[in-house]
């Protein structure tokens, strides 16, 4: 059974394609957004691409506040 809940993510293209939204082509090594659930691969600056920025950047604000909250603590027990 396939898992539909895979969010998009960025990585390299291994061979080489054509966006489905834009129709430019996507060489091999080219950075390009994936989507797992769709099984389809858009070119960087392509809306898809936009939007996935958006979902990602949004999931990984508070991750990263909480591990800067966390070092800075650290530092201030350290020093004390």
């Amino acid at each position: 059974m396939r898992r539909c809940d895979q969010p998009p993510r960025f990585m390299r293209a291994l061979f080489t394609s054509t966006c489905p939204e834009t129709g430019r082509a996507l060489e091999r090594g080219d950075v390009i957004v994936y989507f797992p659930d769709q099984r389809k691969a858009y070119h960087r600056e392509s809306q898809h691409a936009t939007q996935a920025r958006a979902m990602g950047a949004a999931a990984r604000r508070p991750k990263l506040a909480a591990t800067r909250l966390r070092a800075t603590s650290q530092r201030t027990r350290a020093g004390s």
